[in-house]
């Protein structure tokens, strides 16, 4: 009667010991000892394949080769739920390893667009940069054209006087 007790409350660590009896008495205690061992068998599996669970990994399966009956198919169950899991967790795992490969191919993409168009604005720059002095020089030269037709109008109408005077 303790060892039931004991088992009820969920302490399947006790046993029926020494048992004598024969027949259906005996029996009965060899079965309730395998009763016993059945729900603690059941129990460890569980908490064993549910701590792996707890920590995302679906690998660790109820052994079913003891288990019988309510127990097996209970087994049974849990391990095709692991398995879905398994290959959900799986899925997602391989999307996860695709959408990182494509954000490595975007990053490249745009780190490289970035270098191109640095490349660019460099020459744009120098380009602009070359457009401008050649700008000041052909100011300068235009200024200087400029003074020179000046001086030869000046001279031309100095000219035009001493020929005026000559002709006088």
């Amino acid at each position: 009667i303790e060892v039931l007790k004991k088992a009820a409350s969920g302490d399947f660590e006790a046993r029926i010991t020494n048992i004598r009896s024969k027949g259906d008495v005996g029996e009965l205690l060899h079965l309730i000892n395998d009763l016993i061992d059945r729900n603690d068998a059941y129990v460890r599996e569980s908490v064993a394949c549910m701590e792996r669970v707890s920590e995302n990994q679906y690998f660790r399966r109820i052994m079913e080769t003891s288990m019988q009956g309510a127990f097996l198919e209970a087994s049974q169950t849990v391990n095709r739920a692991l398995n879905s899991m398994q290959k959900r967790s799986d899925d997602f795992s391989d999307i996860a390893e695709m959408f990182e490969r494509s954000v490595v191919t975007i990053v490249e993409s745009v780190s490289s667009a970035s270098t191109e168009l640095t490349a660019s604005s460099e020459s744009l720059l120098s380009i602009a940069s070359n457009a401008t002095e050649k700008s000041m020089l052909v100011a300068s030269a235009s200024e200087q054209a400029s003074a020179n037709v000046q001086a030869v109008s000046a001279a031309s109408e100095e000219l035009s006087a001493s020929i005026r005077e000559i002709s006088g």
